[in-house]
């Protein structure tokens, strides 16, 4: 009786670990690569696919405008040349918005 009741806890603890493994939730199943790393390296793909520039990722977070067809953007040695400081690329930035 001892040994089937053993049997049958084994049985569901391995059942148990066997499901949590697939979902990454087991301490064992946490220390695989594919479970840590690997759910990282695919949101970094992901994130690389939606923004092959710089600029195409800024445009994404919403940091700069996006460009519409026909619209020249301004280089960055022309922003350089008009924002000398900080504070000046502020005011600039205001009075763009305005």
């Amino acid at each position: 009786m001892k040994k089937i009741i053993l049997s049958i806890l084994l049985t569901c603890a391995s059942v148990t670990l066997i499901a949590a493994e697939k979902d990454c939730e087991s301490a064992l199943s946490k220390l695989k690569p594919a479970c840590n790393v690997g759910k990282v390296f695919n949101e970094m793909k992901e994130f690389s696919k939606k923004n092959k520039t710089v600029n195409q990722s800024l445009e994404n977070t919403g940091v700069i405008k996006k460009v519409k067809p026909g619209e020249k953007r301004n280089t960055l040695k022309k922003l350089a040349e008009d924002n000398k400081t900080i504070d000046q690329t502020i005011r600039n930035m205001k009075k763009e918005s305005k």
